[in-house]
């Protein structure tokens, strides 16, 4: 690898971290009032599925020149990786957001029968799935508890389904079936270097200016669709039992065997569960939609038509940085915009047509713990290799 591409490769880690693109916290009243039926609230809506990444977060890599070191504590007071004073905003307004969308269709009084929140064990998604359903189901009458603290806890369970920890070189077990197909979308883009965007409001160096967002943004970009989503293998094992899942409720619904009858499942998840889930529905990478924001969101509307009955999907993408979060419809190749619930799982049925996830990735098990010399080793060849290539979702 040349020099200059190598010194590419450590700007990228260094710049997209801290630089922000929308350093202030979204703007516009997202609230919903009492008794008031959301702009999204049609006769016709069955059932919603929400998908979101987390908000805002400190960097987990840097530059070692960087002013902005992930351990200043000045800087990033949660620590590195942890979701930021914005971040806690963002998710927060989300679920304010997604309230104004469907209220009255998801009641106002939380009940575990109508709604039922999940997230992948990252930290970051935990703390954003409590923020987003903060704003979602503020306390009203009997559920408040604490008049001079209008929260309520509301249940998150864990989901193992999102194989996002994949993307990372250095994870145990491996899916060789996810890393063949990696090594080989990788063969084919830029040997870049990419962390996922944090819009912490921090100012870019001068000379680091010249190159962000452009021409480095496109070029990070296409290495990071490579590195996770960069063929149908690498989708599949990524986020297909996640969408196997998705299609069971929204299968189930449709035959009226739903139990319980739920309204609406919200996902916690990061930037490559929704690239991939995405990218099911795209299949080409050129329709992809750019790097996901913080605090971004995939929603599946599955409605049922009145006068024949058939059911057929909306999607709808939030983007996590426009300034009201007005969610925006989903075109779906050789389907539109709404799609028909089997014509939609037609088409992605090879992504999440899995039996066994485990036998079909080939997972290569965890090796016996190294000694502190062989650790050292490894953890500097994790290094070098993250200095090249890979993305911290």
């Amino acid at each position: 690898m040349s020099t200059d591409l190598l010194w590419l490769c450590t700007l990228a880690v260094f710049v997209l971290p801290v630089y922000c693109q929308t350093g202030n916290p979204v703007e516009g009243e997202l609230d919903s009032a009492a008794n008031t039926t959301g702009t999204r609230s049609a006769p016709t809506l069955q059932f919603v599925i929400v998908v979101s990444r987390h908000g805002n977060r400190a960097p987990v890599f840097d530059f070692p020149s960087s002013p902005y070191q992930s351990d200043d504590t000045n800087m990033w007071p949660n620590g590195n990786g942890e979701l930021t004073q914005s971040g806690y905003d963002q998710m927060y307004k989300l679920g304010k957001k997604v309230r104004a969308l469907y209220d009255g269709f998801l009641d106002q009084t939380f009940r575990p029968e109508d709604f039922k929140a999940l997230s992948s064990t990252s930290g970051r998604t935990l703390q954003s799935a409590e923020l987003f359903l903060a704003g979602l189901f503020p306390p009203r009458g009997f559920q408040i508890w604490n008049k001079d603290l209008l929260w309520q806890p509301v249940p998150v369970h864990p989901t193992f389904l999102d194989h996002y920890e994949l993307v990372f070189l250095n994870e145990k077990p491996l899916c060789s079936r996810f890393r063949e197909a990696q090594e080989d979308a990788l063969m084919e883009t830029e040997n870049l270097n990419n962390s996922s965007l944090v819009n912490n409001g921090i100012p870019l160096t001068e000379w680091a200016s010249k190159l962000y967002p452009e021409p480095l943004t496109s070029l990070v970009e296409k290495f990071y669709y490579a590195s996770a989503v960069g063929s149908l293998d690498q989708i599949k094992y990524l986020e297909g039992e996640m969408f196997q899942e998705m299609v069971r409720l929204m299968q189930s619904k449709a035959n009226g065997t739903l139990s319980p009858d739920t309204r609406m499942y919200f996902y916690s998840g990061h930037d490559c569960t929704i690239m991939g889930l995405m990218m099911m529905m795209l299949k080409n990478v050129e329709d992809k939609i750019g790097f996901v924001n913080t605090g971004s969101a995939l929603i599946y509307e599955l409605h049922q038509d009145p006068q024949s009955g058939s059911f057929y999907v909306q999607v709808l993408y939030i983007d996590g940085a426009s300034p009201n979060l007005e969610p925006s419809a989903v075109n779906i190749p050789s389907c539109g915009s709404p799609c028909d619930l089997h014509q939609l799982l037609n088409i992605t049925e090879e992504y999440y047509n899995i039996t066994d996830w485990e036998e079909e990735c080939h997972v290569i098990p965890p090796m016996p713990s190294l000694g502190e010399e062989e650790e050292s080793k490894e953890r500097n060849l994790t290094n070098e290799i993250l200095e090249i290539g890979l993305v911290f979702p």
